[in-house]
């Protein structure tokens, strides 16, 4: 009897987006007669938390020796730091086919990616709001300042607001934490009024 190929699918907390990518990959390789193993931590984060720390070493665990390839969702992880861990090891350790997903693939050496176009999408997203709903004046809310999935975005919100000749600049951006905080900090500026304006916001 051929044995089952087995995926390694690497990720960070499983929420909402991440489960229903898990889901995909599972109903597919359901299909394929293939064998998929998760690995996940409770939360992305760059703490320094010994227990959260600890937690980390799942990653290390997985034996490439038992698996046929690794699926990498490395958009889906908010922490930089255990991203670049996480892509050295498989560099280091990993001798079967990489896929890796998200704004980063190409960039960090590994097999291949398919990557997500955050700029065209937000671009769109915009272009959207200005088109349809008639909107002029539009903030945007982003993730930390120099991340590299915030700045694409950044540059869609950018492009959508000339493309549409309106006026915009630096005061019109607000970087944030891809979390609930800073939607918070930005719906509480809403409640007061100060900001009366369309807001786009992307987790």
């Amino acid at each position: 009897m051929k044995k089952r190929d087995l995926i390694a699918v690497i990720c960070p907390c499983i929420n909402s987006p991440v489960s229903e990518i898990i889901r995909g990959i599972s109903s597919q390789a359901m299909i394929c007669n293939t064998d998929v193993a998760v690995f996940s931590v409770f939360s992305d984060t760059d703490s320094e938390d010994k227990n959260r720390r600890c937690e980390e070493n799942i990653y290390s665990l997985i034996n490439f020796d038992m698996v046929s390839g690794v699926i990498f969702l490395e958009e889906e992880f908010w922490s930089e730091r255990l991203r670049g861990m996480i892509t050295e090891l498989l560099k280091e350790k990993c001798t079967v086919p990489v896929i890796t997903t998200g704004s980063f693939s190409g960039k960090n050496c590994l097999t291949s990616g398919i990557p997500s176009y955050n700029s065209d999408g937000i671009y769109m997203a915009v272009s959207h709001l200005i088109e349809r709903h008639r909107c002029e004046d539009i903030y945007f809310l982003a993730g930390p300042e120099g991340n590299d999935i915030s700045e694409e975005r950044i540059k869609g919100y950018m492009k959508a607001m000339k493309s549409h000749r309106l006026q915009t600049s630096g005061k019109c951006v607000f970087y944030g934490d891809f979390w609930t905080k800073s939607a918070e900090k930005m719906a509480e500026r809403i409640a007061s009024g100060k900001i009366k304006k369309s807001i786009l916001v992307l987790n």
